[in-house]
């Protein structure tokens, strides 16, 4: 059975502010900052005590924005023991470096908390042969799109958050 997914949107990171995708994987803006304390606040008061006992998993995109939202939103779950994985699949779709991750060992550096084990280790790559299913386009979005469904579908947690990006 699939879990019950909490998707969450990342909050506004610098590109987002200064309309500037020439920005290599942004953190979070101040505002950004501001919007990840509304929103664990909102988490906090509004999801079910039920569902949050049934978080088993946090799973990220590995950029910073994304990041930053996790732990800076949902630390108070991660104080309770829910992981929080790295997932290639979730990050954003385009190639432009607002949308390109950094490197594996940068993000272990600065967000060790994070679990890298299962992350695809051709990221951040989008344009090799071997990034194939990482490319912009119609085709391989929608094939990843499916990989990560299958993902959360093996899962045994009983609810799981997503944070993500608005255009996957």
């Amino acid at each position: 059975m699939a879990p019950t997914l909490i998707f969450v949107r990342h909050a506004q990171a610098l590109h987002n502010l200064k309309q500037d995708s020439s920005i290599h994987d942004p953190s979070l803006s101040d505002l950004g900052m501001r919007q990840c304390a509304r929103l664990k606040a909102h988490l906090k008061t509004e999801l079910p005590a039920e569902m949050v006992e049934n978080i088993g998993l946090i799973l990220v995109s590995p950029m910073r924005r994304t990041i930053q939202t996790a732990l800076w939103s949902m630390d108070w779950l991660l104080q309770k023991g829910v992981p929080i994985q790295a997932s290639a699949g979730w990050q954003e779709n385009s190639d432009h470096p607002c949308d390109t991750g950094s490197p594996i060992s940068a993000l272990k550096e600065e967000f060790p908390q994070i679990d890298y084990s299962s992350l695809d280790p051709v990221f951040p790559e989008k344009n090799s042969q071997a990034a194939d299913r990482y490319r912009y386009n119609r085709q391989a979005i929608l094939a990843r799109a499916q990989a990560c469904l299958g993902e959360l579908y093996s899962l045994q947690a009983k609810a799981v958050i997503v944070v993500s990006h608005s255009g996957f």
